[in-house]
């Protein structure tokens, strides 16, 4: 994907361990720090990443996952692989992304039984490969919340092949979410804050705080400060839409500077 700094790890299909997909690359990997993770390769309910074909040693277990630590550095991860979303089972890869308290990931999608596939060439042509092509061009295509990167590739799908055979059906049906579908994942909202807000009908109750990020392009009044990024916050208590808050990236509130939202005419 454009705009993304790509880390590879491959393993080879034959020799063992010739590749570097190894367990200790992978989970390095990802405690630094991405975006996106997607795994290509042969998985099951608790692993992912099966060398020879997939009768050999996984790379990748549920309990390994377990033992990431890559903190609020939550990717969305995407398998390309068999039952790696299979969540009747205790051992369910994408649980255990999903449930790690130390790190993890904050959405993953995955198949929930057998990831039907083309090899070679037409690896992407149909099933599995062809969702996981269109769950990354979702993104690309600013549909910037899991639900809607799902939704857009299950469309694709049906558009795009149809359903010739059980096997597309399957496809289409065994692929699924755990996470939040409303998430908006990081990088793909505008990066230009809107220049003027429709106040709600007042009165108009918060039934929780709630965060407004924008970049401030120009010189505040008072302040001397530039390009700095602000939210406004309004507490549980509030009742109106009467006032706001500066806070800067660290939350600390940015002294000499206020104002108030007054009603559009």
């Amino acid at each position: 994907m454009s705009g993304f700094k790509v880390t590879k790890l491959y393993e080879t299909n034959i020799y063992q361990n010739d590749g570097d997909a190894s367990t200790d690359n992978i989970l390095n990997s990802i405690n630094k720090g991405v975006g996106f993770v997607d795994f290509s390769n042969h998985g099951s309910y608790s692993g992912v990443i099966y060398l020879d074909g997939g009768t050999g040693p996984c790379m990748l277990t549920s309990s390994d996952v377990d033992t990431l630590t890559n903190g609020n550095k939550l990717p969305v991860v995407i398998a390309d692989a068999c039952s790696t979303n299979g969540f009747d089972s205790d051992k369910c890869l994408g649980e255990h992304f999903m449930l790690n308290p130390n790190g993890g990931s904050i959405a993953f999608i995955g198949s929930t039984r057998v990831a039907w596939g083309y090899f070679g060439q037409y690896v992407t042509e149909g099933c599995s490969g062809y969702m996981d092509v269109h769950l990354h061009k979702a993104y690309q295509e600013k549909k910037d919340t899991p639900g809607e990167m799902l939704v857009a590739a299950q469309n694709d799908y049906i558009s795009g092949i149809g359903f010739s055979s059980v096997h597309d059906y399957k496809t289409v049906l065994e692929y699924n979410l755990l996470g939040d579908p409303s998430l908006h994942i990081g990088g793909g909202l505008d990066v230009n804050p809107p220049t003027s807000f429709v106040n709600p009908i007042s009165p108009y109750s918060l039934v929780s705080p709630f965060m407004i990020t924008g970049n401030a392009n120009d010189t505040l009044p008072g302040s001397g400060l530039k390009n700095v990024s602000l939210y406004y916050r309004y507490s549980e208590d509030e009742s109106l839409w009467s006032s706001y808050i500066f806070y800067d990236v660290d939350e600390n509130v940015e002294t000499g500077i206020s104002s108030s939202i007054t009603s559009l005419t």
